[in-house]
């Protein structure tokens, strides 16, 4: 996950974009920026606007045909194994950020992958789509399970612990569902004991 350097200051007027982001210790990643103002390459001196792909350089944003990115294809986030998968199988792959104005973070958009690896990845998916369906309805059932056994743990252990406390307004603390009434409008609504 992309680290944000210290001085790292995205309002500051002098800079049209957010300043290069440290990727963590130890990781070979290669780092894209999308862009949040318009700014011009280092190098070429293109013109881009809002959304457009750069990476940072000691001289400034590059394009990502000056910076010999430019015949990697974009995949969105989204699907994390057809990300997983063509991040795997492609020879130069970089991660795409973004700056969050909200969070005061760069946020992940997605990454930059070689279009056969990419193709690939989207056939392996393809293939075994019905046993990663068949997965995730499995682990969906067996956390219900999960969480109903540790409901009930877990009101046993208030009820050990708090015996006098068992009463029909802290119901729902205690694993037994309170009285439910319908409303005029159809919304369940509690009723008062």
């Amino acid at each position: 996950m992309p680290i944000i350097p210290d001085d790292v200051a995205p309002n500051d007027s002098t800079m049209w974009c957010d300043r290069a982001v440290k990727t963590e210790p130890g990781s070979s990643e290669l780092l894209v920026i999308a862009a949040i103002k318009p700014w011009a390459c280092a190098s070429c001196t293109a013109q881009f606007g809002r959304g457009n792909l750069l990476t940072m350089d000691d001289a400034g944003p590059l394009c990502l045909d000056c910076a010999d990115l430019g015949h990697l294809e974009y995949l969105p986030r989204g699907d994390a194994a057809l990300t997983r998968r063509a991040k795997r199988g492609s020879r130069l792959s970089a991660v795409v950020v973004q700056w969050s104005r909200a969070r005061q973070r760069y946020e992940r958009q997605g990454i930059l992958a070689e279009v056969q690896a990419i193709a690939q990845a989207e056939r392996e998916c393809l293939v075994d789509s019905e046993v990663r369906e068949r997965r995730r309805e499995r682990d969906a059932r067996r956390r219900v399970v999960e969480d109903e056994r540790f409901v009930a743990e877990f009101a046993d252990a208030i009820r050990s612990r708090f015996p006098a406390a068992h009463t029909s307004g802290q119901s729902v603390l205690l694993g037994t569902p309170a009285p439910v009434a319908v409303d005029g409008s159809g919304v369940p609504a509690p009723v008062a004991c």
